[in-house]
């Protein structure tokens, strides 16, 4: 009897940390061998072209390294590609899918792939009545442009709510800042290193998720997307999930100049 009991209590303990792990790191979307076969691809995604890319991002994370001696293999196919802009519910398998038909790298997903951007323009401008200078950076492959606002994290709610201040204040010349969807967001990790250098932080994602208490979220530490929940209890104490904001909006060409002192009037080349 005392035996039962004691084999009850040890099972018990071990659902509740498991419950504990699932509630502290959420779910991460493993992959798929076969879906990735089965996909339909939208860009190259031949082995060259994914080593190539791979020796590319490599070098790139070393710094000061020039990579003008490679004859690296870039498609025409893979060198302009539209993403989806417009937030919709996301299951594990449509992640998948995602990832693979563009061939994102996801440390979970799928590690072997690689999405080549170029990050070639970094956009300077006022960001307070041309009192404070910052900057963001384009993505002239995907035509997205990124700025992560870093400070407190923020609930979702909170960061919808920031988003729409920087809009009505027109932050950088700007009104159509938004949340990355999931393809966008996934554009952004790489194997050596993300897009972004010495950033590490959770950010928002603005797909949803069929359950309600789960909800997507970017992790540029990771480099990978995955579901967190958006509460958790603590010692009778209930913890709302809190991130970084990463705006992005869509700026196709002609782009944005990096000019020594920025005049709003006059950023287009």
């Amino acid at each position: 009897m005392k035996n039962n009991l004691f084999i009850v209590i040890v099972c018990l303990s071990f659902v509740l940390i498991i419950q504990t792990v699932y509630a502290k790191q959420g779910i991460r979307i493993v992959g798929d061998k076969k879906m990735y076969e089965d996909a339909k691809p939208s860009v190259n995604r031949e082995r060259q072209v994914a080593v190539d890319c791979m020796k590319l991002e490599y070098i790139r994370n070393k710094g000061g390294l020039s990579t003008e001696f490679l004859d690296l293999k870039w498609p025409e196919k893979n060198q302009h590609i539209s993403l989806r802009n417009k937030p919709k519910m996301v299951d594990e398998k449509g992640y998948q899918e995602i990832i693979y038909r563009y061939n994102f790298n996801d440390s979970y997903t799928h590690s072997n792939g690689c999405f080549r951007n170029k990050f070639e323009s970094t956009v300077h401008f006022y960001s307070d009545n041309k009192k404070h200078k910052t900057h963001a950076h384009l993505d002239q492959v995907t035509d997205l442009m990124w700025k992560m606002k870093l400070g407190n994290k923020k609930t979702f709610q909170e960061a919808m709510k920031e988003l729409d201040e920087w809009n009505k204040k027109n932050y950088g010349g700007y009104s159509d800042w938004r949340i990355p969807t999931l393809d966008e967001a996934a554009s952004l990790y790489t194997k050596y290193g993300h897009t972004h250098g010495g950033l590490k932080q959770k950010f928002w994602i603005a797909d949803t998720f069929h359950d309600d208490e789960l909800h997507w979220v970017g992790d540029l530490l990771l480099n990978s997307s995955y579901l967190e929940p958006l509460e958790e209890k603590i010692d009778d104490e209930v913890k709302k999930l809190k991130v970084e904001l990463l705006m992005v909006r869509n700026q196709p060409p002609p782009y944005p100049i990096k000019p020594r002192d920025v005049n709003l009037e006059n950023q287009l080349c």
